[in-house]
């Protein structure tokens, strides 16, 4: 496993990270949980040293799992969660991290994110951060995130105190942080770790134009599955599946691995369902892409994203506009 310096932290995290994905506690299982744990065993088997979560994932269920899961195994890795936009307030931010300390198990949280700015624009950034300070200040957080933020927002946030990573949707389909937050990030030290390398699934290469989401999943307000832009996206991924099979690998791990030849890119957030899928998406890593597939791969990845809205969220609701 390859690792990288975060940000000014002097850490250095191994370029998978894993993601908690989101369970229910509803129609988790104790099957489900020793998934779970098998999942974050392979994980640490195969080197990888940094975790991610969020509060808001499975109402905190996924903290609890994932302290579970490391037991005594806390000082060997790096751990992240995440604020949620309804816990902006200062207050309500400082409750928020002392309620996933908690479910998590742990004394301090190695990075902590604000999940996204507050969608209605009421809360303003630099309250949120003010509260990030604090909890730094008493040694509850080591460093700060930002996910999902525009480059104004960074900046406002920058100019208050240290911030080390961000967090944003980046693949092969959303690279809307290529014209001003990437350079910004470079030029600041800061590092980059995007979320949904596969595009929520579609570059794995498993949907057709006709597929739709069920009405309770997840991803429905997301712009990639919107009827305009879907049939692009379906489009790119089918492109990849030639170049995939070259290296006889699946299009999933092809478009994660070409995260990692990407400038200012520190680690990259993979999840997966069950531990083959975990153990599948680590294996990203073990294969080198020829400069000339990296070129075609980029092309027709510029060629799609130019298609598709710059937003800083694949969530309609959730994010603001950027200009391409």
């Amino acid at each position: 496993m390859l690792y990288q310096t975060l940000g000014k932290t002097g850490w250095k995290v191994s370029k998978a990270a894993l993601g908690g994905w989101a369970p229910d506690r509803s129609v988790w299982s104790a099957e489900h949980d020793a998934l779970f744990q098998r999942g974050v065993d392979i994980a640490l088997e195969e080197g990888i040293n940094f975790f991610d979560t969020a509060e808001c994932y499975g109402d905190g269920y996924s903290e609890t799992l994932l302290g579970k899961a490391l037991g005594g195994r806390r000082k060997d890795v790096y751990i992240a969660s995440k604020v949620w936009y309804d816990h902006l307030r200062k207050e309500d931010t400082i409750q928020a991290c002392e309620n996933s300390l908690k479910r998590l198990g742990t004394d301090y949280l190695d990075v902590y994110y604000i999940h996204y700015p507050d969608p209605k624009g009421i809360i303003p950034v630099e309250e949120t951060m003010e509260a990030m300070l604090s909890l730094k200040e008493r040694g509850l957080i080591r460093t700060i995130g930002v996910s999902n933020f525009t480059l104004e927002q960074m900046k406002r946030v920058c100019a208050m105190g240290r911030v080390d990573v961000i967090q944003p949707g980046y693949s092969l389909l959303w690279r809307t942080i290529d014209k001003e937050i990437k350079p910004y990030c470079l030029e600041n030290e800061i590092s980059i770790v995007p979320y949904s390398p596969t595009a929520t699934g579609i570059l794995t290469g498993k949907y057709d134009k006709s597929f739709k989401l069920p009405e309770n999943d997840d991803r429905v307000g997301t712009f990639l599955y919107e009827e305009k832009y879907f049939p692009v996206c379906v489009e790119l991924a089918d492109k990849l599946k030639p170049v995939a099979a070259k290296y006889e690998v699946t299009c999933g791990q092809l478009a994660i691995n070409w995260l990692n030849y990407q400038e200012g890119i520190t680690s990259i957030l993979m999840g997966g369902k069950t531990p083959e899928q975990i153990q599948q998406n680590i294996n990203s890593f073990m294969f080198e892409i020829e400069k000339d597939d990296l070129t075609y791969l980029d092309k027709i990845s510029r060629e799609a994203t130019e298609k598709l809205p710059y937003w800083t969220a694949f969530f309609r609701d959730l994010g603001l506009p950027m200009e391409k």
